[in-house]
């Protein structure tokens, strides 16, 4: 329930005009007189109002962005997240090089690893195929010669004509 005036029109109809911002001070005065205030009480009141209203209309328009305000603030924002973007894409290059080249580092370990695997491998092999030779080419009826090492205090007058001072030979059949 809002204020109205004597013809029971609401306040707003009755002071202000076409803008919010500005009323028209005359017809506060009428509207004042018409609630019963004396003229000078109505002018009072209504500069009152008007300078309440201009103190209100210079604060807020202080507070307010302007248009081109708003456009450079929009330019600088524009600027910036270029800016950003074009940060952000150079760290992912560079993330991008150090996952490139951690990559290539890790081929090379497996490669030099491939490698050593693949000698011993073959040195492996190699070592079992010669084993398996040697197993297989030997024949069970050829003696085998095996020298241990000469005794140390044996003269070789002493000693039977197949063992020496250097050392003797065990026919093992």
């Amino acid at each position: 329930m809002g204020i109205t005036s004597h013809n029971n029109a609401p306040l707003e109809e009755a002071i202000f005009t076409e803008s919010p911002l500005i009323f028209d001070t005359h017809r506060m005065i009428s509207f004042l007189k018409a609630g019963g205030f004396s003229q000078a009480q109505s002018e009072t009141i209504t500069d009152a109002m008007v300078r309440v209203s201009q103190h209100a209309n210079r604060h807020h328009s202080r507070q307010m962005v302007t248009k081109n305000e708003f456009v450079s603030l929009r330019s600088e924002l524009s600027i910036l997240e270029k800016s950003d973007f074009a940060l952000l894409k150079t760290d992912i290059n560079a993330i991008e090089k150090r996952m490139e080249t951690s990559v290539a580092e890790i081929y090379t370990a497996v490669e030099r690893v491939e490698n050593r695997v693949i000698k011993w491998v073959i040195a492996v092999a190699g070592a079992i195929g010669l084993a398996i030779i040697r197993l297989t080419t030997t024949s069970s009826s050829a003696p085998k010669v095996v020298e241990p090492p000469p005794p140390s205090n044996v003269n070789d007058g002493d000693l039977p004509k197949h063992i020496t001072k250097k050392g003797f030979q065990i026919l093992v059949t």
